[in-house]
């Protein structure tokens, strides 16, 4: 019978540390968990204020360069059309010359 009783005790022992290792982790972790909660909150509502403001920053940047593209197309445009414009008065200019020269030789 005593070897059952010493076989009990380290394994009460055992299961008692367990139980006390497992009670003191949770209040622990708990104390550390209130202890940093404000820390963690500050820093995620500066991190929720940078985001924004880099949101922010970037919907500018992009109305900015759509406005420039914008300006830079129509000014595109508007530099194509004057080519386009004085090619047809170079042709009709040119048809001219032709239509000229046609009628003195024939006139010759």
């Amino acid at each position: 019978m005593e070897n059952q009783k010493i076989d009990q005790r380290p394994h009460d022992t055992r299961d008692s540390r367990l139980v006390l290792g497992i009670l003191a982790g949770t209040v622990i972790g708990a104390a550390m968990g209130l202890w940093f909660a404000p820390r963690m909150t500050l820093a995620l509502r500066r991190m929720d204020e940078w985001a924004k403001a880099m949101q922010s920053g970037a919907v500018e940047q992009y109305r900015q360069a759509n406005a420039r593209t914008g300006e830079a197309i129509e000014n595109l445009t508007q530099v194509g059309q004057k080519v386009r414009n004085d090619a047809a008065d170079v042709v009709i200019r040119g048809a001219r010359e032709v239509e000229r020269v046609a009628a003195a030789v024939k006139t010759v």
